[in-house]
């Protein structure tokens, strides 16, 4: 009786402070909507945090597109909602020690509070801490590029420690990976009524490739290439046939969109991937490189047949408005002008490196100082925005020039342990069984996909990605300090 007085109590009060404030009805609404869900989610969180942290990869997955505004309270975006509300959980348990940290391997945590601590101070000696003009704190960035992953590392190692909860995880991401799978082949075939969510819709800077929710044809491809490994990884070790043939249309669906994202970088990372099933499966090498030689022959045939009669003057914003896919696909593997472009990005890096080689110029700030450097360049190309700066287009490059060798040291440090230990829990497990030394290699797939994209693409600027990467980094180490009791 007590608690509904209070509730009651708040929503009058609410609804005269509402009135007084001239606040709409419908966003009262939205308000007590907010305030009357949120406690119940925080119930059910508590009871299974790793379902809260497969939540948490939906939300952001369609982060694009979901903020929840409420009246006088700044914009809410539902991943750090969660995010927060699990670390509250958490800290809440070991208060009452309802709740053990998996400890060892811990110079891997350490590395990262020290990275997000030198990040955080390069941006206030930068001067990109603080947003301009708003006065709030600038740390989108950050939390998308390594706070946010670094935590879920944390919960990886925390939450997942079973083959059980492996198995989940790798069905989640699978589902997540047929979504992607129709999604990419909708959009690239404008059947518009099929894609959801609609925002999808108003993607320009990769149109007419496959973008995703992420609204970005690289990111895209990465996210399905990662997701592909562990679908194998399920079909291998799957005996109900309704679950293994959902796999294999899971894996065709996302093969289908992996060649609609047209982007070199992705399909390059799954090849060179691909090249750990003969290394762990010695029973498929001969069909392997069978296959590869057919596929090499095949497309060696079909590129030049395709590229017979390609009008070499037609240019990729013309290509784009096309339905044909020869003129896409040649378009995409015979343009030059974006590896000049990033070839120009490596001399402007190597030139602030030079300038400022062991702290950088300061985290987010490449962009505001790049200009400079291009203009002292000769034949830059047009397409990397000379005049008003460019980003970088390479994880690495960017931390070398706005970190210095400081926070590329750290970085990689953090990432050389991590598949340290992934090495060493491989020598721990068994040979055979779903949990044995073969799901390691399905990480290390996963990882070359990420390691070679981000060479080509931004990830501080994609959490989904960043987080799929830590989170299996966070799972082997679990699982070796379990092996390893």
């Amino acid at each position: 009786m007590f608690v509904k007085v209070v509730f009651l109590t708040i929503i009058i009060l609410i609804s005269v402070w509402g009135v007084y404030s001239f606040i709409s009805p419908a966003a009262l609404l939205t308000f007590f909507w907010f305030f009357a869900i949120a406690p119940i989610v925080f119930v059910i969180q508590r009871k299974n945090l790793l379902n809260s942290l497969l939540l948490w990869f939906v939300a952001v997955l369609f982060r694009e597109g979901v903020i929840l505004s409420l009246p006088v309270l700044p914009d809410i975006f539902p991943e750090r909602l969660i995010w927060v509300s699990i670390i509250f959980i958490i800290l809440t348990e070991l208060a009452f020690r309802q709740r053990k940290l998996v400890l060892g391997n811990l110079e891997i945590e350490s590395s990262m509070v020290i990275f997000s601590v030198y990040v955080v101070a390069s941006m206030f000696v930068a001067g990109t801490l603080i947003s301009e003009g708003k006065g709030g704190l600038k740390l989108s960035t950050f939390l998308s590029g390594y706070g946010m992953p670094f935590s879920i590392y944390f919960f990886g190692k925390n939450l997942i420690d079973d083959e059980q909860k492996i198995k989940k995880v790798f069905i989640f991401f699978t589902i997540v990976g047929f979504y992607l799978g129709l999604t990419g082949i909708f959009e690239y075939f404008k059947l518009t009524y099929l894609i959801f969510p609609r925002y999808i819709l108003s993607g320009w800077v990769h149109a007419g490739r496959s973008m995703g929710p992420f609204l970005n044809a690289s990111v895209n491809g990465t996210v399905i290439g990662m997701i592909l490994f562990m679908t194998t990884y399920l079909v291998l070790h799957e005996q109900k046939r309704w679950l293994k043939i959902f796999y294999v249309l899971s894996i065709t669906v996302m093969l289908i969109t992996l060649v609609f994202t047209l982007t070199r970088a992705c399909w390059l990372a799954f090849l060179i991937a691909l090249f750990i099933f003969p290394v762990f499966y010695p029973r498929v090498r001969v069909v392997f490189v069978g296959c590869l030689l057919v596929l090499s022959i095949l497309f060696a045939g079909v590129y030049k047949q395709l590229s017979s009669d390609l009008d070499w003057s037609e240019r990729a914003e013309k290509m784009y408005n096309k339905d044909s896919f020869k003129d896409k696909f040649i378009e995409r593997m015979t343009q030059v002008s974006p590896v000049y472009g990033r070839a120009s990005l490596y001399g402007v890096v190597w030139r602030i490196f030079l300038d400022h080689p062991i702290f950088g110029v300061g985290y987010g700030k490449f962009m505001e100082v790049s200009p400079k450097y291009l203009y002292k360049m000769e034949n830059v190309p047009k397409t990397i925005g000379v005049g008003k700066g460019t980003n970088v287009h390479d994880t690495w490059s960017g931390v070398l020039a706005e970190l210095g060798i400081v926070g590329l040291g750290l970085i990689l440090f953090i990432m050389l342990s991590m598949v340290k230990v992934s090495i060493k829990l491989y020598r721990l497990l068994p040979e055979n069984g779903f949990m044995s030394g073969k799901l390691i290699a399905m990480f290390l797939g996963m990882f070359i996909i990420y390691l070679i994209n981000a060479q080509l693409i931004e990830m501080h600027f994609f959490p989904f990605p960043n987080s799929m990467f830590y989170l299996f980094g966070g799972i082997a180490s679990s699982l070796y300090q379990k092996q390893n009791v």
